[in-house]
Formats: C-alpha cells, sequence, structure tokens
C-alpha cells in the first residue's frame, strides 16, 4: 500500500461524507418545504389554531429556563446562609477585586455580591 492508496482512500472517505451530509440535508430542506405547503393550505382557522400551539410550545421552553434560574438562586442562597451560619465571612472586599486601594470607579458584580446580617 503507497502513498496514493492512503490518499485515494482518504478522499473516498471524504466524498462518502459529504454524500451523507447532502442527503441529510436534502432531507432536512424537504420536511421544511412540505411544512411550509401544509401552512399554506391551512384555513385561518388552522392557522390560529398552530399559532395558538406554537406560543404555548414557546411558554415552555421558557418555563424552563426560568426554573432553572429559580434553581441557581435558590442554591446560592442556602450557600450564603450556610456561609453565615458557619461564621465565614459572605462579603466580598471590592477593594481586593479591583486592586486600586480603593478607588474603584467601576466594581465588578461579584465585588457587588454581598450579604446582609441576619437575613435567612
Amino acid at each position: 500500500m503507497g502513498v496514493w492508496d492512503t490518499v485515494r482512500s482518504w478522499f473516498k472517505s471524504e466524498a462518502d461524507e459529504l454524500a451523507d451530509a447532502k442527503a441529510d440535508l436534502e432531507a432536512r430542506l424537504d420536511q421544511d418545504l412540505t411544512r411550509r405547503e401544509r401552512q399554506l393550505d391551512e384555513t385561518p382557522a388552522e392557522t390560529m389554531e398552530r399559532l395558538e400551539r406554537e406560543a404555548a410550545d414557546g411558554d415552555d421552553s421558557f418555563s424552563a429556563i426560568s426554573d432553572k434560574i429559580d434553581a441557581t438562586a435558590a442554591r446560592a442562597a442556602a450557600a450564603a446562609k450556610a456561609e453565615a451560619e458557619a461564621g465565614t465571612p459572605a462579603e466580598i472586599d471590592p477593594d481586593f477585586l479591583d486592586g486600586d486601594g480603593g478607588n474603584a470607579g467601576d466594581v465588578s458584580p461579584q465585588a457587588k455580591l454581598q450579604v446582609p446580617e441576619g437575613d435567612t
């Protein structure tokens, strides 16, 4: 097996990958075209029903994102509470983060994170 055989086999494998990618793209485009043709044939009532379903699906994805945000906030609050109960400082000194000895013109968001005393 020589160099040319290796090069030829590499080109063949690349050609096979491109053929697969082309077939996948054609299938997706055909599905999209079929979906759009169905949408053009819908009556106004069917269009309204479809749009309502799509809006409800969008609401589900927004509520999933909201749930993730709420879970992250709950974990952060629990960590802050645990630090407060353990007696470790939960405040971040902005002078330490900006490194200019207290002449901070722009304080980073991390430096603004402080846990109020007595907040549980």
